[in-house]
C-alpha cells in the first residue's frame, strides 16, 4: 500500500466521524411556507401606509404608534396565517366543515380588513387631490356665475330707466291734462304715479351705486381662485397644505354671499311686486291705460330678473378628510388599485384551496400505505419510502455499537464521532 492509498483512507476514517448532514424533510404541508413572509410584508406595508395616510396628528409619539401597530400586524398575521393555512387545510381535507368554515372567515376578514387599510394608505393621494380640487371648480363656477350676473344687471338697469321715464312722464300729463282719470290738477293718480317713478328712481339709483363695488368683489374672487389653484399645486395634498387652501375657501365663500347682497335683486323684486298691487283707474278709450303700462313693466323686469344668478350662486362646504372608504367612493379614479391589493390579498385563500385539494387526493394512499407519498418527490407508481431508524426504540443503534441494525429497521446508521 502506497502513500496516497494511505492518505485516501485516512480521510476516508475521517469523513465517516462526520456524516454528510440530510436536510429535514418537511412533507407536503411546508410547500407554500416561502409565501408566508411575503405576505405578511404586505400586511405590514398595507396598515403602516392606511395608519400613516388616515389617523390625524403628527409627531414622534404618533409615528411610533404608528409602526409599532403595523410591525404588530406583520407579526400576528404570520403565526395566524400559518397556523390555519397548515392546521386549517388538514383539518379542511378530512371533512370538518367548521374548521373549513372558521379557515375561510379567517382569510376572508384578514383580506377586507388589510386590504382596505391598505386601500385607504395608496388611494389617499390621489383622492384627496381630487376633492380639494373639486373646491377649486366651484370658485371658478361661481366666479363665473358673478360675472354673468353683472351683465344681466346691466340689462335690468335699462327697463328700470325706462320705467321711471315712463311713469313720471304719464304722471306730468295727468297733472296737466288729466290723461287718466279726465280730471287736471292734483289728485290720488297723480300722488300714486309719482311714488312710483320715485321708487324707480331709488332702484336705479341703488343698481349703478352698487355697480362699483361689485366689480371690485368679482375682482378679489378671481384672484382669490387664481391663489387656491397656486397652493394647492405647489402644496398638494398634505395636512398643512390642505390648511392654507381652507383659508382661501372660506374666504371665497364670504366674497360670494357679500357680492349677492351688493346687487341690489331684491329691490328691483320688490318694485315688480309694487307695480302690480298698484291701484289704478279703470281704463277709458281716449284716455291712458295705466293698469297696462305698470303691467308691461312689470312683466319685463321680472323676465329680466330671472336670468340674474347672483343670488342663486352659493359655495358647498369644504369636503371632509379623506377616511378608510372614500376610495370607494371614487372608484373612477381608484378602481385599478382595489383590483391589484384585493387581487393580491386573495392569492392565499387560492394556495390554501389548491392545499386543501391535495391533501383529500393523498387520503387514499395515506389509508392504503400508512405513509404519505409525495407525488412531486417520487415517480408514480413508486413504492413508500421506508421509515427512519427509531434510534430510540432498537437497542443495536441506541447503544453506539458498529453492527448492522435489526431487521426492517433501516439503513445502517453513521459511527459515533471519535474525540
Amino acid at each position: 500500500m502506497d502513500d496516497r492509498e494511505k492518505e485516501n483512507g485516512r480521510f476516508g476514517e475521517m469523513n465517516e466521524d462526520y456524516p454528510e448532514r440530510v436536510p429535514k424533510y418537511l412533507g407536503p404541508e411546508h410547500r407554500y411556507d416561502f409565501v408566508f413572509p411575503w405576505v405578511s410584508f404586505a400586511i405590514f406595508l398595507s396598515v403602516l401606509l392606511g395608519l400613516n395616510s388616515t389617523l390625524p396628528g403628527g409627531g414622534i409619539a404618533r409615528n411610533v404608534l404608528v409602526l409599532f401597530v403595523a410591525l404588530v400586524a406583520g407579526g400576528l398575521s404570520f403565526v395566524a396565517n400559518k397556523a390555519a393555512f397548515h392546521q386549517g387545510a388538514i383539518l379542511a381535507s378530512s371533512g370538518d366543515r367548521v374548521a373549513t368554515a372558521l379557515v375561510i372567515a379567517w382569510f376572508s376578514l384578514m383580506t377586507v380588513t388589510v386590504g382596505t387599510i391598505g386601500f385607504a394608505g395608496v388611494s389617499h393621494e390621489i383622492v384627496e387631490a381630487a376633492n380639494l380640487r373639486e373646491p377649486g371648480k366651484h370658485m371658478a363656477d361661481a366666479n363665473r356665475a358673478v360675472s354673468e350676473s353683472a351683465a344681466d344687471g346691466k340689462q335690468v338697469l335699462p327697463l328700470i330707466a325706462g320705467g321711471k321715464s315712463d311713469v313720471a312722464d304719464i304722471a306730468e300729463r295727468e297733472f296737466r291734462s288729466g290723461a287718466v282719470s279726465g280730471r287736471a290738477g292734483p289728485g290720488p293718480t297723480v300722488d300714486r304715479l309719482r311714488a312710483l317713478a320715485a321708487r324707480f328712481a331709488a332702484v336705479e339709483q341703488a343698481y349703478v351705486a352698487a355697480d362699483r363695488p361689485r366689480a371690485a368683489l368679482i375682482g378679489k374672487l378671481e384672484s382669490l381662485t387664481a391663489k387656491y389653484e397656486e397652493q394647492l399645486n405647489a402644496g398638494g395634498a398634505t395636512g398643512s397644505n390642505r390648511a392654507k387652501l381652507v383659508a382661501l375657501y372660506s374666504q371665497a365663500q364670504s366674497l360670494v354671499t357679500e357680492i349677492a347682497s351688493v346687487v341690489p335683486t331684491a329691490a328691483a323684486r320688490g318694485l315688480v311686486s309694487e307695480l302690480r298691487s298698484t291701484p289704478t283707474p279703470t281704463a277709458v278709450p281716449g284716455r291712458i291705460d295705466v293698469g297696462a303700462h305698470l303691467r308691461g313693466h312689470a312683466d319685463r323686469l321680472e323676465r329680466a330678473l330671472e336670468t340674474v344668478t347672483t343670488v342663486k350662486v352659493a359655495l358647498p362646504p369644504f369636503p371632509a378628510p379623506a377616511g378608510l372608504m372614500v376610495g370607494w367612493q371614487r372608484l373612477d379614479l381608484t378602481l385599478p388599485l382595489a383590483v391589484l391589493l384585493f387581487g393580491l390579498e386573495v392569492i392565499l385563500i387560492v394556495l390554501w384551496c389548491l392545499q386543501v385539494r391535495d391533501f383529500k387526493a393523498r387520503r387514499p394512499s395515506v389509508r392504503k400505505n400508512g405513509t404519505d407519498t409525495d407525488p412531486s418527490s417520487s415517480p408514480a407508481g413508486a413504492a413508500a419510502a421506508p421509515a427512519p431508524p427509531d434510534f430510540d426504540a432498537d437497542p443495536g443503534i441506541a447503544d453506539g455499537h458498529d453492527h448492522p441494525p435489526a431487521a426492517g429497521k433501516g439503513p445502517r446508521p453513521a459511527r459515533p464521532r471519535h474525540t
